[in-house]
């Protein structure tokens, strides 16, 4: 396996470099809402699971 350190690769082949502020700022709240969504998700599920085995 070769491996490539970030420093050798050439910005075009990073397209997160070229990222602006607003861009980012946009992805986090995306990741924030899918994180929160799948959360709440993973939080009802444990509660039924817990429904099922009686706890």
């Amino acid at each position: 396996v070769e491996h490539i350190s970030l420093e050798n690769l050439p910005d075009e082949e990073m397209p997160f470099a070229k990222e602006t502020a607003e861009d980012s700022e946009e992805n986090f709240k995306k990741n924030s809402e899918k994180f929160a969504k799948k959360e709440h998700d993973l939080n009802n599920l444990m509660s039924n699971l817990n429904n099922l085995i009686g706890k």
